[in-house]
């Protein structure tokens, strides 16, 4: 049972998700690429680097959890292919795109 699969695994992600605090890492990582862009960011090289480590640190907790985010949406597009009409020209096109990935 393929879907009842998928959805026990869309519902693990989603517990991962939130238990990691996936939304507030992302604005985190959101505030630091704003830091950094700024002109006076290595006026101070402590402070810059510091802010690199932990920008570091997060992208080391949400790597792993976008990587198992994107196969499981990856699934769940081939799944949904599966139920398009075969022979039609979307289905054609998303085997198109399936396949350059």
């Amino acid at each position: 049972n393929i879907p009842g699969i998928l959805d026990e695994y869309e519902k693990r992600v989603a517990e991962m998700g939130a238990a990691l605090h996936v939304e507030k890492r992302e604005a985190e990582l959101e505030a630091f690429t704003k830091r950094m862009n700024a002109p006076t960011f290595w006026d101070d090289p402590d402070q810059a680097n510091a802010m690199l480590a932990e920008m570091k640190a997060v992208k080391v907790v949400l790597e792993p959890w976008k990587a198992a985010a994107a196969k499981v949406e990856l699934v769940d597009l081939v799944v949904s292919v599966e139920e398009v009409p075969s022979g039609s020209m979307l289905k054609q096109e998303i085997h198109q795109v399936l396949y350059k990935i």
